[in-house]
């Protein structure tokens, strides 16, 4: 039998800090696409919010269709149970952000169209 110890959760999210800074889209470029450091915040689904890393088809969708999402450019996403350290904040402006995000998030670039594109 396995006895598990410490926090149990049965949550449809968890907590996250963001180190990095809110973007808008003529900051984006397919260099921070391709390193992971783009990221969406979409919709709050009641169980938290959609957040998710960027692919090539999703921010060109994005750009094309100026969808009303947020953007981040990301250094760090760290657990929110987590502590900060120095080695965790870059040697550039940044924010530091809490956020709830959703267990169910968008993973694809079907999902990205079904859910955030416009017609």
């Amino acid at each position: 039998m396995k006895i598990r110890t410490g926090f149990v959760s049965n949550s449809s999210s968890s907590n996250f800090i963001i180190i990095g800074k809110k973007i808008d889209r003529y900051d984006l470029n397919e260099k921070d696409v391709k390193d992971g450091k783009i990221y969406f915040e979409g919709h709050d689904h009641g169980e938290g919010t959609d957040f998710f890393k960027a692919t090539l088809g999703m921010a060109k969708l994005y750009a094309d269709k100026y969808l009303d999402l947020q953007l981040y450019k990301v250094h760090k996403l760290l657990n929110g149970g987590r502590d900060i350290t120095k080695d965790d904040i870059p040697n550039e402006p940044v924010q530091i952000i809490n956020i709830e995000i959703s267990n169910h998030h968008t993973d694809s670039l079907k999902t990205f169209k079904d859910t955030y594109g416009r017609t």
